[in-house]
């Protein structure tokens, strides 16, 4: 159970926790601001609005207050971002170099903040390199025929073309427990997001589909990884540092949108 805390010399009794809790465990009572016990254990999500409203840090979560940092620039982004978006390709060319923990930590210690169901933060990673991946790769040929693809394998072991994962020095496999039925949004938001920031640490991605659909019909995918017991794949990404340069944006299609009043 999360422990929340308010610090009666900090706290102006603004009222601000009460109007920002989405779960209703503040009240403000007469001059001061009051938690509901009963609903902590029931209810809190350790969700943090109230830790990131205060303006006087007076709330803290498990003895956690808020963290000091500089707020992003909204001129700024609203100028690169968009850039950033549209110039992010699907890379399947890369370098002959290594992908370490350390190449992709900093991206993943920002991903871990994205959206969850009810803050649930169930979202683990797997990274295949070197020998994990080469074993992995080889036991994707051996059963690429389940989802009729039986000409990849032979194209793989007869030609020596490999067109799964591209020669990708590494694989990120995202995955989640199965008995969430959000688990698959929660690991779509988080694998999206660490491939919208990944050019930006001169790590390329690419969205390993044909894995993906191999993962659902093949339930031994789970045994060979040896993921978490319960968890279930729903995103898998191959990375590398990029070996080529791309100098334009092609075109995309117009948002197909429609308005309802």
């Amino acid at each position: 159970m999360t422990n929340v805390e308010i610090s009666k010399d900090k706290c102006t009794v603004c009222g601000l926790c009460e109007k920002i809790c989405p779960v209703g465990i503040f009240k403000k009572e007469d001059d001061e601001i009051v938690i509901i016990e009963k609903l902590i254990g029931r209810v809190c999500m350790a969700c943090g609005q109230c830790v990131a409203a205060c303006p006087n840090k007076a709330v803290s979560l498990d003895g956690i207050g808020a963290i000091e940092e500089e707020r992003f620039d909204k001129e700024i982004l609203k100028k690169q971002l968009p850039l950033l978006i549209r110039q992010r390709r699907s890379v399947r060319i890369y370098q002959n170099k290594p992908v370490t923990e350390a190449d992709i930590k900093p991206i993943l210690d920002t991903v871990r903040y994205s959206p969850s169901a009810k803050n649930m933060q169930c979202v683990s990673y797997t990274l295949l390199t070197g020998k994990s991946l080469e074993d992995f790769v080889k036991y994707c040929y051996d059963n690429i025929g389940i989802i009729g693809l039986d000409n990849f394998r032979e194209a793989f072991y007869n030609k020596n073309k490999e067109v799964l994962f591209r020669h990708a020095p590494a694989v990120l496999i995202a995955h989640a427990p199965a008995d969430r039925h959000i688990s698959v949004t929660d690991c779509t938001i988080a694998l999206t997001l660490f491939d919208i920031l990944a050019p930006l640490y001169d790590i390329g991605t690419c969205w390993a589909g044909y894995i993906m659909n191999l993962s659902k019909h093949d339930e031994n995918m789970k045994k060979h990884l040896k993921l978490k017991e319960g968890n279930e794949i729903y995103g898998i990404l191959m990375l590398g540092h990029t070996g080529v340069k791309y100098s334009y944006t092609p075109q995309r299609k117009p948002a197909d949108i429609e308005i309802r009043e």
